[in-house]
């Protein structure tokens, strides 16, 4: 147990600058959103005033009357936001195993008196760590800069449900990159298959609404079952939605410890 908890701390030593840098960069988000909030519910009332009555109603619909969570909501789709939360699950995944094992250090890493299994769990959990973290902060830095620019904000309940649903998203997705990566020689396998995950699962959800015929195939999305927008407006996340999540999170990281205990290691 002692040496499972050593090759995590030295996995949380090495990552802490990526981790360190997408906190900050959520930080920054946060800040735009609240900063930028003002001018746009000015600039939305404006053209609601101006627009027949049905418009109105869609606009309202659509900013979630124009509330900051309705506002922020639609910010978690960004692709700046995106980025920042999925480069933490997709790079710790790929370098747990194939990384490591592409630049010539797994062997030296399985050094550790530790078995297979422990030493791979305890790289999962840096990574699930690191997926609170991320989420904790980006949701803290919301509540805290509206404070700052006096905005007003939903009820602690909804962002703690959207940390708990996006934790599990984005977990899922590096647990599903894990055992990719629990499978492969070379780096670039995984973490082709964690982007195509992570932007497949974004494509359609985000399309599958305007195209019938993608519409029956939106449940393959992982953002199907986090709808951030609803969330932070005050709409808890479905029971199932969360087991989905999570079945697939224990999914990966079963079929990752499986793969990587009994598969030949040419190291």
């Amino acid at each position: 147990m002692r040496a499972a908890w050593l090759v995590a701390a030295r996995d949380a030593r090495v990552s802490a600058r990526l981790l360190v840098l997408c906190c900050l960069g959520l930080v920054g988000v946060a800040y735009l959103l609240c900063w930028g909030y003002p001018e746009f519910k000015a600039r939305i009332a404006l053209m609601g005033a101006a627009a027949p009555r049905f418009v109105r109603e869609v606009m309202l619909a659509r900013t979630g009357g124009m509330s900051f969570e309705g506002f922020a909501g639609f910010a978690f789709f960004h692709p700046v936001t995106l980025a920042l939360m999925a480069i933490w699950p997709i790079t710790r995944a790929v370098r747990a195993v194939a990384g490591d094992m592409e630049r010539g250090a797994l062997g030296w890493m399985l050094a550790y008196p530790v078995g297979r299994v422990p030493f791979l769990l305890a790289r999962a959990a840096v990574l699930l760590a690191g997926c609170a973290i991320l989420q904790g902060v980006l949701l803290g830095a919301l509540r805290g800069w509206a404070t700052w620019f006096h905005v007003g904000v939903a009820p602690a309940s909804s962002y703690l449900w959207a940390a708990l649903a996006g934790g599990l998203m984005y977990g899922a997705i590096g647990a599903l990159t894990l055992w990719a990566s629990a499978a492969s020689q070379r780096a670039a396998v995984p973490a082709t298959l964690g982007a195509m995950l992570m932007m497949g699962s974004l494509v359609l959800e985000r399309v599958g609404g305007s195209w019938p015929i993608l519409e029956s195939w939106r449940w393959l999305s992982l953002f199907h079952y986090y709808q951030a927008p609803e969330i932070l407006r005050g709409t808890p996340p479905a029971t199932s939605d969360l087991l989905v999540l999570a079945g697939l999170l224990v999914a990966g990281l079963v079929g990752a410890t499986w793969t990587f205990a009994r598969r030949d290691l040419p190291i």
